[in-house]
C-alpha cells in the first residue's frame, strides 16, 4: 500500500478540502437560501393581503349604495318582487 506520511498528507488535505467547503457553505449558501426564502415570504404576503385600491372602495361604496335600492328577483320571477 502507500506509505504512512503520504496517508496522512492525503487525510489532512482532505480534512482542509472539507472545511473550505464548510466555510463556502456558510458564507455564500446559506445567505443565498436565506434571500430567496426572504422573497418568497414576502411575495406570499402580498400575494395573500387583500389589496385595498380606489377600485375596490368604490366597488364597497357602489355595493352599499345598491342595497338601499335593490329589490329582490328569483330565477323563477325575474320581475322585481314587490
Amino acid at each position: 500500500g502507500k506509505p504512512k506520511k503520504e496517508m496522512l498528507k492525503d487525510k489532512k488535505e482532505q480534512k482542509q478540502d472539507m472545511q473550505e467547503a464548510w466555510q463556502q457553505i456558510t458564507t455564500v449558501v446559506l445567505p443565498t437560501l436565506a434571500v430567496v426564502v426572504l422573497l418568497i415570504v414576502v411575495f406570499v404576503y402580498v400575494a395573500m393581503r387583500p389589496a385595498v385600491t380606489d377600485h375596490t372602495i368604490n366597488s364597497i361604496m357602489e355595493m352599499g349604495e345598491n342595497k338601499e335600492t335593490a329589490q329582490c328577483t328569483t330565477a323563477a320571477d325575474p320581475e322585481p318582487v314587490q
